[in-house]
């Protein structure tokens, strides 16, 4: 998979859509979710830096990911949030590739039983959807629950990226 850079922003085409990556300096900061339209993201999202090497190693990665051939990222990551918000993602990052887990199982593994809603702030601002997979966060009830702010589109997201992972 190979990226372009459009008015400073790193852009990476995948099967669900573009995605655009932000760097700063060589460590990746920021990733949208998949979009179907590139100029409405392109315009909406930070430019960084632009490190190649680090720009051909997240290629490689996003294309492992949607080959599904997930495999560990080897990149310096460093997304902006509370020390809660860390450990969230933290314990998000935990959910293996075309599984899914609760809130409430990420507040247990946190310690705080009855945080799920929090933990569901933290998802909502979480930057790096994909390499944090906040999609694969779901209730408790096996239903989606929130993504993004609950907007239809962004669940139509969730939907898309959790049905990807699980089919052959």
């Amino acid at each position: 998979m190979m990226w372009k850079v459009i008015k400073g922003r790193v852009v990476y085409k995948t099967p669900l859509g573009w995605v655009l990556s932000h760097f700063q300096d060589t460590s990746l900061t920021m990733l949208s979710l998949p979009a179907e339209e590139l100029e409405p993201i392109v315009a909406s999202f930070p430019a960084g830096s632009l490190p190649e090497r680090e720009m051909g190693i997240l290629a490689g990665w996003l294309e492992a990911f949607f080959a599904r051939r997930p495999q560990e990222l080897p990149l310096e990551i460093a997304p902006a949030g509370t020390e809660f918000s860390q450990k969230v993602w933290e314990a998000t990052r935990l959910i293996p590739y075309g599984q899914t887990r609760s809130y409430s199982w990420i507040a247990e593994k946190l310690g705080s039983p009855r945080a799920q809603r929090a933990v569901g702030g933290a998802l909502r601002r979480n930057p790096l959807p994909l390499v944090i997979p906040c999609h694969r966060v779901i209730r408790a009830d096996g239903a989606l629950g929130g993504f993004g702010g609950s907007e239809p589109q962004k669940l139509k997201i969730k939907e898309k990226l959790l049905a990807w992972e699980v089919s052959p």
